[in-house]
């Protein structure tokens, strides 16, 4: 099964991490998801140059999620975050 946005978030909101983790997009939502401050999340959008112009911080986890952004990118952001 591919999940969604919405349906990700609803696993996460209700601690259903084993079903989060069992799907290529459920990692990868985990993955962005570790990222939640928003700066980290801005570094992310401009490594990855996406325009967070006229979003709102509510919106940055949900619009990185849709744009695809590389396993490559969010693994490099995340190694120079927490180093």
């Amino acid at each position: 099964m591919i999940y969604t946005f919405s349906q990700l978030s609803r696993l996460y909101n209700e601690n259903k991490f084993f079903e989060l983790t069992s799907s290529p997009e459920g990692l990868y939502f985990l993955k962005l998801r570790s990222l939640a401050r928003k700066d980290y999340y801005l570094r992310l959008f401009k490594k990855a140059q996406i325009s967070s112009d006229n979003l709102g911080v509510k919106q940055y986890l949900q619009t990185l999620f849709k744009s695809n952004i590389s396993l490559e990118n969010i693994h490099d952001s995340i190694n120079q975050i927490y180093k």
